[in-house]
Formats: C-alpha cells, structure tokens, sequence
C-alpha cells in the first residue's frame, strides 16, 4: 500500500525509556513493528473532541520497553498508513575501498492488520476500567464493522471518553477469533508497567500480515480455544450438576419427599463419570500426531518474516529471537541478514 504519508520524528522520535533513549529512523520503526507490533489506540472525531484523540505506540527493539506517542486521530491514521509503506531491505557490505555499502535486495510491501486472538484473564487487569467486545472469524463476517458498531454505539455513549484499540472501517482483523478493548487515557501508564512487570499483552497489536501468522494461527484452534472449549464444558457440567442438586434439595423440602430417593431416581447418587470423559477426550486432542506435526512444521519451515517470494531466505533474524537486539547496536536500515558478531550502525545500550 503505497502513501502519501512521509515519516517524521513527530510520529515516533525515541524509546522514551531513559537509560536507552534509541532514536528511530523509518526504517528502524518498521524494523520494530515487524518484530513486536504496533500499538494503536483511537477515539475518533466528534463533537466534544474534533480532532479526536490517539497513541502510537512502538516497542524498541534495543531494551524490549513500549513506549507510546500521543497525536490526533487523523495522525494515528496517517502514522499506520506510513507504516504500510514499501521498506527496501538492504543487504549491508564493503567495497574494495573497505568503504560500508547499502545495496537494496528486494522491497518489502507490508499490510498491518489487527491480530488480537487472546482474551485478558480479569486478574491481569483488577481496577481498571477496561471494556471488551470478542467475535469469531471477522475476516469471513461480512457485516463485521455493522456488528462493532452496534455494539459501540449500544454500549458507549457519546461523553464517554474511551481509547479503542482497533481503527474502525479499515481491513478486518486477522485470525479465527479477535478481542477488541477500549482503554481509559489515565490508566495507559499504568497498564504498559504492568505489561513490562508481567511480562503479557495488555494492548493489543497491529502486525505484518505475513506466512508467519498465516502458518501460527491455526494451531490456537487446537492449542487454546478447542481446550478452553473443554475447560468451558467442565466447568458448565459442574454447574449444571451443582444447580440440579439444589433444585432436587428444594423439592425435597417443599413437597416433603426423600431427597436421597431422589437423587436414587435421577441417578445423580452414582459417582459422576462425566467429566473423566471430557479429560479423556482432552487429552486426545493433545496426544494428536497431526497437531504436534503442524507445530514442528511450522519450526522448521522457515516462513518468510518479509512474506515474499524473492525475500524467502532473507530477514530470518525477525523471528528467530525476542531479544535478538537487547544490547546490540540496532542497524540503520532494514537490513536483509545480520552478522550476530557485528554491526555498522547504532548505539549500544548503556548497562
């Protein structure tokens, strides 16, 4: 997706953490979010706000700490719009002179998407005021941005002063399943500590839409949402049991019946197999070769960070490491493949 939008330090200067202080180029704020994501958060324009309101925000790769950028909402459009411009990625060398050389490879054409899979566990979050909206395979729903509108406009009303982590009317999120938040401005702070204490994803992220993603995302339907399925039927049977006993103790009371003659009758007084089956069967779905083959396929088939066919053996380094450049100086261009044992440009991070 080629723009108009050219990258300013107005957009993202610096890692904002004071013992790093990384200054970003272009290049090295996509280098960024192609490791890490980018961070969107918005509340659109309106009457109380005309210009609207919204963050950027960007983890840096030399100290691993988000550091987020306020501007207007049509900046935040603008700033993902930059994002998705073409990056040359640069093979780095020397010349005969022993003169450092860039010399382009090929062109990287990104697409951010929103990829938001997983839900937050409540306890992760206790006090703030955070609101959620989950759905299935947006991707497949056509009446998507029907349904999140109605929901915002049902649930929000017009002085209430939220951040949404998602830009309304753009491509669909990415995945099988997707959790959409709205934030609190006073609480941001406070929930990127808890981000870096806990090391979670609080904010959700944009990504590039690349055979990375593409090859990971199936495995969750096996790997967490078909075993949350289980956990969710275990723990509704235990309900359902529980619930049936009580109404069973309240018969027993109000038209004087035995209760245990009852429990005789219904069959609720022979031990409960129920949810032995559902472990069995659990357990099944974990032990499946298929799975573990999909997963170690996805290990060892080198998907292309850059996602495309003249790049597949290049930037490999995107993916191999979270840490890869903790401590290392960040290069100055998108770079095609890294000496792990050099690097031509950037700062080191100060101890």
């Amino acid at each position: 997706m080629k723009t108009d939008v050219v990258f300013t330090d107005e957009i993202v200067c610096k890692c904002k953490n004071e013992k790093c202080g990384q200054e970003f180029n272009s290049a090295q704020v996509n280098l960024a979010v192609c490791m890490y994501g980018a961070m969107f958060l918005i509340r659109h324009e309106s009457e109380l706000e005309p210009e609207g309101k919204g963050y950027v925000g960007i983890t840096c790769p030399v100290c691993l700490e988000t550091s987020i950028y306020e501007h207007t909402a049509q900046e935040i459009r603008d700033a993902k719009a930059f994002l998705e411009n073409d990056v040359k990625i640069i093979e780095i060398g020397t010349n005969e002179e022993g003169n450092v050389t860039h010399d382009p490879v090929t062109t990287f054409f990104p697409q951010l998407r929103y990829y938001s899979p997983f839900q937050l566990k409540n306890e992760a979050t206790a006090g703030y005021d955070i609101v959620f909206y989950g759905t299935s395979e947006p991707e497949r729903n056509a009446n998507f941005e029907n349904e999140l509108y109605t929901y915002h406009t049902g649930r929000f009303h017009e002085n209430d002063r939220y951040l949404c982590s998602y830009i309304h009317n753009e491509d669909p999120p990415k995945g099988q399943f997707c959790t959409i938040y709205w934030y609190r401005d006073e609480d941001l702070q406070a929930l990127l500590d808890l981000e870096k204490k806990n090391d979670i994803r609080i904010f959700p992220r944009y990504y590039y839409a690349t055979e990375v993603y593409d090859k990971i995302d199936p495995l969750l339907r096996f790997h967490y949402f078909q075993g949350k399925e289980y956990e969710q039927a275990k723990e509704d049977h235990v309900k359902g049991r529980e619930n049936l006993l009580a109404t069973l103790k309240q018969e027993a009371r109000d038209k004087d019946k035995n209760y245990e003659k009852l429990l005789e009758e219904t069959g609720l007084d022979q031990p409960d197999g129920t949810l032995d089956i559902i472990d069995r069967l659990q357990q099944q779905v974990k032990a499946d070769p298929k799975v573990y083959g999909e997963y170690f396929d996805v290990l060892v088939s080198d998907p292309s960070p850059v996602g495309n066919y003249w790049s597949a053996d290049l930037c490999n380094y995107l993916w191999t490491m979270l840490d890869f450049f903790k401590g290392r100086a960040l290069p100055d261009c998108f770079v095609s493949t890294i000496d792990t044992d050099a690097s031509d440009a950037g700062t080191m991070l100060e101890e």
